[in-house]
């Protein structure tokens, strides 16, 4: 076996190193800030029309926590028989805590009779999150979704069998109920 000088080499291997990192530092692509502006122009069922600018700020896992608190105060006894009143009281307690100020004049969702541009500000706001955490691709995905509206989406899109290592890689080994009891009282 033949071993070039180079490899031996310190100094070689470092310069190798460092060129190395260079090219992997060109390829990569830079990350999205963690505060980005968006407008919405919408016009609701109604015909009134919605216009203005957002400051959105990526919630930190502290902001999550906030977040969690408004939502206890709102929902103490949290809400396992009102669904809408637990979706509403997620999107404005997010949208509370991530939007920041200035904010349109017109926004005060505690006083809205229709959720539509709730809704709207909450979806722009959390595709946002989903592609600064990686979630989506920075496309937006809106091929995915247009799939599962037409029931085309690809297999195992997240389907919880996706997560299920194949039983020739897991490390443990299921055992009956029968069987464990028997050998457990063998012991």
């Amino acid at each position: 076996m033949t071993t070039n000088d180079d490899d031996m080499d310190p100094a070689a291997l470092q310069r190798r190193l460092e060129s190395d990192k260079q090219d992997s530092a060109e390829e990569e692509k830079p990350d999205l800030p963690p505060m980005t502006k968006f407008a919405i122009d919408f016009a609701d069922r109604k015909g009134k029309r919605w216009q203005g600018e957002f400051i959105y700020k990526v919630p930190t896992l502290g902001d999550m926590l906030r977040i969690a608190n408004l939502k206890t105060a709102q929902l103490p006894a949290g809400s396992p028989w009102d669904a809408n009143g637990a979706m509403l009281s997620e999107m404005m307690c997010y949208l509370e805590v991530t939007l920041q100020k200035p904010r349109p004049k017109w926004w005060s969702p505690h006083l809205f009779y229709s959720a539509e541009v709730l809704a709207k500000v909450y979806a722009e706001a959390t595709a946002y999150a989903d592609r600064f955490l990686g979630r989506t691709p920075p496309s937006g995905g809106d091929e995915g979704k247009a799939r599962e509206e037409e029931g085309d989406a690809p297999p195992g899109d997240d389907d919880v069998e996706r997560e299920v290592q194949p039983p020739s890689q897991r490390r443990e080994t299921l055992v009956s109920h029968t069987s464990r009891g028997s050998s457990a009282s063998d012991r």
